[in-house]
């Protein structure tokens, strides 16, 4: 099922390739309300005129015609909408791949929400002490959720975000996520759009901490450890970051595309400060349609791990590497 959907992808991304757009993969911040006020995320505050759960299917329909096969729920807290079942169901009806990020913390109690979700991605930032202090007491509970999600034979992965908070903590995610049968997809603290206080500032480690931590990281996944993120992806993070921008050729707005709860484009969640502002990127009025409107972004950073693997993935074609087959898994773990 899943090699499946990817070959179902190669017209689309081969259209891509060579010059057309195809929104192969849509990231939906179906809401901004979450029941945790995490220390460095700023993507807790509800929005307005959050698209209907009529609104929401109808754009899925209008991009599953215009090639999407990956539908991934986003947040804030994607479970504290009561309908987040409902459109689960209707993209898996749809044909698409579908995946949930969340915090887990709701997970055990809208377990029957889920079960029909390719995957289910929880956000980890260590052991009890590194979760508790920066994501409002939730380890417990994250524990529940993994726990009811191997029960009910559910997908589940994890993502930790790299900082000041837990560099000395990425060997103890791992022993969690063997323990749990996961695998981890690693992402560095970034400014979000929509922090206008730098919350997330004051989380970032020096560029030789972060160097040092992707060794790390590049060590266990050498080791066989669950480290999801293809090696090119963390020596990009290591080459990189903070300010410089991966060599890797972007494929937002023509590959993949983010849309907001109010249901507005964006090439990708970086540029929704720009893009949000378009008139012509209005996905309620116009469906996929407004994806061909997308612009292009000359960006300065992008550290994204799910962007960033897909550009990977564009610049690996056809060439005959292990790269390739690495970020294939990726998407189909993601």
């Amino acid at each position: 099922m899943k090699w499946g959907i990817v070959a179902k992808s190669v017209p689309g991304i081969l259209r891509v390739w060579f010059g057309g757009k195809v929104p192969l993969r849509v990231s939906h911040c179906v809401t901004y309300r979450c029941n945790l006020d995490c220390a460095y995320c700023s993507r807790h505050t509800p929005t307005p005129d959050e698209l209907t759960t009529a609104e929401a299917k109808k754009l899925m329909d209008s991009f599953r015609c215009a090639g999407c096969l990956f539908w991934g729920f986003n947040g804030g807290e994607p479970l504290a909408r009561v309908d987040i079942g409902e459109l689960i169901a209707h993209a898996k009806g749809l044909g698409m791949f579908v995946s949930v990020a969340t915090n887990g913390t709701l997970v055990a109690g809208r377990l029957e929400h889920l079960r029909r979700a390719d995957l289910v991605n929880i956000s980890l930032d260590g052991p009890k002490n590194a979760q508790d202090a920066l994501r409002s007491n939730s380890f417990d509970r994250v524990m529940d959720g993994l726990e009811a999600l191997r029960r009910a034979g559910v997908a589940r992965s994890l993502l930790t975000v790299v900082g000041s908070h837990n560099l000395d903590c990425l060997g103890a995610v791992l022993d969690l996520a063997e323990n749990c049968k996961a695998k981890v997809f690693f992402q560095p603290v970034r400014v979000q759009k929509e922090d206008l206080l730098a919350k997330s500032a004051q989380f970032f480690p020096t560029s030789v901490q972060m160097a040092a931590a992707v060794d790390r990281l590049l060590a266990e996944k050498k080791r066989g450890r669950p480290v999801a993120n293809s090696a090119r992806y963390l020596h990009l993070i290591k080459n990189c970051w903070p300010d410089k921008m991966p060599d890797a050729r972007c494929w937002a707005g023509r590959l993949f595309c983010f849309v907001d709860p109010q249901g507005r484009l964006a090439a990708c969640c970086d540029t929704l400060a720009v893009d949000s502002k378009n008139p012509d990127l209005n996905a309620i009025e116009d469906g996929a349609a407004a994806f061909e409107r997308i612009p292009r972004h000359n960006c300065q950073t992008c550290y994204s791990a799910i962007p960033l693997e897909s550009n990977i993935l564009m610049d690996s074609l056809g060439k005959p590497s292990a790269t390739a087959r690495e970020v294939l898994s990726y998407y189909l773990s993601q």
